[in-house]
């Protein structure tokens, strides 16, 4: 068995997220239309994670409003997930990956804002591979071929018709850091020319081909995006929907032919008390599968999410999500974690 990576990730990541902590507690303004006590929080906006999605730089739907005029937001977000997929002679895809998330968002007024994010990411085998058998054994869940394998390996292998044996293998030389996609997007608040309820909001996003390691996470065109996102409220309960279409400019990657076109739909729901700091949310994401006719990566992705938001300081907002492969389990993620601080400047 392999010796299991040093996640040198983690202590990076709390370290950031620390900063910024210090940061929000050293100011004291706060924009109050923008940070009302009884105003939703909205649904956790991040991308797909599911392995089959990785292809793609997917779409990040956006929460039904936009931040006021001369207003600033900075987020830092982190993803740590687990992922397995395993088909013979077909595809084995076993790794971990660290996502370290830098995202800013600017109000321009007149109901616009403009967005964009960096993303960071740590490679490995991982450490959770022990924890998700177990759970699958107390569950009596098959752990569909994981223990045909070495626990807290790293592997990405593509039967793709290239090399001596038909396939496409990458191993521990690709773990470690890299840089991803860089995104840039413009979200417009429909209602500001007409009087809708409820409010939506488009928005129009562009991926640029900044990624180090593209075999795994996107591709090398400048891909574009958009989406539409809405939301009403009964109550204490906060009804969320989104859907976006998504262009991509190559065709095929690590030699498997891809669609050029994708459809992305979440729905989500948040409880919020009046007054409230605190939020519970829960969602779900489908997308149509990438690839033109190759097993899994053809097939629809779900993936389900539970969250807790809490607000800690006047402007600082926390959030907390497990994510779970609850529907499908072929081709989503096997499991995830989310957190992220937004803090508004």
């Amino acid at each position: 068995m392999k010796a299991r990576p040093r996640l040198t990730g983690n202590r990076v990541t709390a370290t950031v997220q620390y900063a910024i902590v210090v940061l929000c507690l050293v100011t004291n303004q706060i924009p109050s239309n923008l940070q009302a006590a009884d105003n939703p929080f909205g649904f956790i906006e991040t991308r797909s994670q599911s392995p089959v999605q990785q292809l793609r730089c997917g779409p990040i739907h956006h929460v039904p409003w936009v931040i006021p005029a001369d207003t600033y937001t900075l987020s830092i977000r982190h993803n740590w997930k687990n992922m397995w997929l395993y088909r013979h002679d077909i595809c084995r895809i076993d790794a971990e990956v660290h996502e370290v998330i830098t995202r800013l968002r600017i109000g321009l007024g007149r109901g616009l804002e403009i967005e964009g994010e960096l993303p960071v990411r740590y490679v490995s085998g991982g450490i959770m591979d022990g924890l998700i058998e177990g759970f699958h054994d107390s569950f009596n869940i098959d752990n569909a071929g994981r223990d045909d394998f070495p626990r807290d390996d790293f592997a990405f292998n593509i039967r793709n018709g290239s090399g001596d044996d038909g396939w496409s293998h990458s191993g521990a030389e690709q773990t470690g850091w890299n840089l991803g996609n860089a995104t840039l997007a413009l979200s417009f608040d429909v209602g500001t020319i007409a009087s809708i309820k409820p409010r939506l909001i488009m928005t129009l996003g562009l991926k640029f081909p900044t990624g180090t390691r593209t075999e795994f996470f996107g591709n090398q065109s400048m891909d574009i995006t958009l989406s539409m996102s809405g939301g009403i409220n009964v109550g204490s309960l906060h009804w969320y929907a989104s859907s976006a279409v998504s262009y991509y400019g190559d065709k095929k990657m690590i030699g498997i032919k891809l669609r050029q076109w994708r459809i992305s739909n979440l729905v989500g729901l948040e409880y919020k008390g009046e007054k409230s700091n605190h939020a519970w949310t829960a969602q779900i994401l489908h997308e149509n599968g990438v690839a033109h006719n190759y097993d899994v990566f053809s097939d629809a992705t779900y993936e389900v999410m539970f969250g807790y938001q809490c607000r800690l300081f006047p402007r600082v907002l926390m959030e907390f999500s497990i994510l779970e492969n609850v529907f499908i389990f072929d081709n989503s993620p096997d499991f995830g974690f989310h957190t992220a601080l937004t803090h508004s400047l």
